[in-house]
């Protein structure tokens, strides 16, 4: 089994509404944020193998700030991550070459509550699973056991819900 870390992005700043939503940067509040996941990530042992991205200026903020607390390898940044729908996240994950160890994506929703909606089993982890469902805040933190091998993520309502994290939680 292979973990799936699915990290939603930082709470980002709306101060400019003329910005593209593509070109938002982080909050102040979005960079305390992503500090406190990365920690947290690292305390876990959360260590993943490959590191996926949206290039989304929130995302890739939120990825750097995490990258201040954990060593991670080299990301892999793509535009197919953008508020693409979760759909469109399990195929991309699903066209990552080669074996698969533990995965990081960051990204947005409602894609990547969606995606865990599809992926995890309802009976795994209940509580968590309500959890997920009621609210999956800027910041928030998945982490799911997957199928490692050629059929990554797995089938469809197969992965185990083991984490749950939001910065509100953690501080």
């Amino acid at each position: 089994m292979s973990k799936l870390i699915l990290l939603r992005h930082a709470k980002s700043d709306w101060g400019d509404s003329d910005q593209p939503d593509h070109d938002r940067p982080l909050s102040p509040r979005g960079e305390r944020s992503a500090l406190v996941m990365g920690r947290y990530m690292r305390q876990a042992g959360y260590q993943p193998d490959i590191v996926v991205c949206s290039t989304a200026e929130r995302t890739r903020q939120t990825l750097s700030l995490v990258e201040t607390q954990i060593p991670l390898p080299q990301a892999t940044f793509s535009r197919d991550l953008y508020l693409c729908g979760p759909r469109d996240v399990i195929r991309f994950l699903n066209a990552l070459a080669g074996p698969h160890g533990d995965v990081l994506v960051v990204g947005h929703n409602p894609d990547l509550e969606l995606a865990v909606q599809l992926l995890a089993n309802p009976g795994s982890n209940p509580d968590l699973h309500r959890a997920i469902q009621q609210k999956y805040p800027t910041a928030g933190l998945v982490v799911m056991e997957v199928a490692g091998g050629a059929d990554y993520p797995g089938t469809p309502g197969t992965a185990e819900l083991i984490d749950f994290q939001t910065p509100k939680s953690l501080v």
